[in-house]
């Protein structure tokens, strides 16, 4: 058993690093190392990494598979037809709601993030020269709108979270419905109340239009997703097991033989894995930690300090995900990390799983785009914002990463 205090003090070390702009994955590994060899683990350190990153398998294949889904989506220019149908279909009388809606249903979709603000950047700066509504507006919109989004999707955060806590994904995925519809409507909210507030972007600061896949209808564009969701809906209902695994790669290919791309299908499911072996590398090296700490009482220890503290045990979700987020900047390291080190605490203090999952989620996104984490900069760029104008935009952001959080807290505690 690896003493408590060093276990603490290596995953301290390891957020350390990571706020210092180290690797994130080599200060995860460096850490777990650090804590298993001061912690008493000695011959049995390596075993003791490994046991924790035998822990995580399976959620990095199922961050791989969604790849093949993120890859067609992204690559095919359906992601972005996707967002322009919503956007027109609305007209720009909505076009703040347009704009939040896109970013949710994008990132729900299995797209990440960063991507989804990467994607409709163009659009949204468009939309704000047209009807000279700030920047600032259409940003917090669109962000806030993704944000919502990414506890909803088949994302990295919400794969691993699944499998910390041995819950279905599409229960993951629905359960959170309602905090993020309030999420979407406190962004559009936020929006609407800046639309007037700061600048418009003026001619020399728009690019070119962007260039819309008009060959791509909207229902073969947006088969991919839809196929994911039914799979691992339908499937459950009848009362066979239908993994991510299967369901996502499977989405991506129906959508690209839709869309008459599959001769570029190799070339998709490339780009997919590109983006995803990012993560998966970092699930890798997380796993390293969650083996120190699973050899070691620290999670028990933690509630008893809350329990010492007469702070009810069901708050560690809302307390870890929140802290772990502010650490890493990163809606999925924090996932990660909290699934990995605290599932167990958590059910233990008294929350369900599926519930305990959903929290968490919600939890890691409030300080997801801190300036130390990559969300930061590139959303940064992409608005074409200096230093300051993005500063603003963050604390809106925080804040509706707090609505999430009080919305699954108040639903999953309090209520249920």
């Amino acid at each position: 058993m690896i003493n408590d205090f060093v276990a603490l003090f290596a995953l301290v070390l390891a957020i350390y690093l990571i706020i210092k702009q180290f690797n994130a994955a080599y200060a995860l590994m460096l850490g777990a190392i650090v804590g298993a060899v001061l912690g008493g683990a000695g011959f049995n350190t390596i075993s003791v990494i490994l046991q924790g990153v035998n822990s995580v398998t399976p959620a990095v294949l199922r961050i791989l598979a969604a790849g093949v889904l993120a890859g067609v989506l992204i690559s095919s220019g359906s992601a972005l037809v996707i967002a322009n149908k919503i956007i027109q279909k609305m007209g720009e009388k909505n076009a703040i709601f347009a704009l939040s809606l896109s970013g949710l249903l994008l990132t729900a979709s299995g797209v990440f993030v960063d991507i989804t603000i990467v994607t409709i950047a163009p659009v949204a700066l468009a939309i704000s020269h047209r009807t000279k509504t700030s920047k600032l507006a259409v940003f917090i919109a669109l962000s806030g709108g993704a944000k919502a989004g990414n506890i909803l999707s088949p994302n990295p955060n919400t794969i691993a979270l699944a499998e910390s806590f041995n819950v279905d994904l599409y229960s993951l995925m629905f359960v959170n419905i309602l905090p993020a519809l309030l999420g979407l409507l406190v962004s559009v909210a936020i929006a609407k109340l800046l639309a007037r507030r700061g600048e418009s972007v003026d001619d020399s600061e728009l690019s070119e239009q962007p260039k819309f896949s008009e060959d791509i209808p909207f229902l073969k564009a947006i088969s991919g997703p839809l196929v994911s969701i039914l799979l691992l809906s339908v499937f459950p209902l009848m009362g066979l097991k239908m993994d991510p695994l299967i369901a996502l790669p499977i989405g991506g290919f129906v959508a690209c033989y839709l869309i008459g791309h599959i001769k570029h299908f190799n070339v998709y499911v490339s780009y997919g894995l590109t983006k995803m072996s990012k993560v998966a590398i970092l699930l890798i090296a997380t796993g390293t930690m969650a083996g120190v700490i699973q050899n070691s009482s620290l999670s028990n220890k933690i509630v008893a300090l809350l329990d010492y503290l007469h702070i009810s045990a069901k708050l560690l979700a809302p307390i870890a995900g929140t802290l772990l987020s502010f650490a890493t900047s990163s809606t999925t390291a924090a996932a990660i990390i909290g699934g990995t080190a605290f599932a167990k605490a958590i059910i233990v203090g008294g929350v369900p799983p599926l519930f305990g999952a959903a929290i968490l989620n919600a939890s890691s996104t409030v300080f997801d785009s801190m300036p130390h984490g990559s969300y930061f900069h590139i959303s940064q760029g992409a608005f074409n914002m200096d230093l300051k104008k993005r500063l603003q935009g963050l604390k809106y952001e925080v804040f509706v990463g707090f609505v999430l959080l009080f919305a699954a807290s108040i639903l999953f505690i309090v209520i249920l």
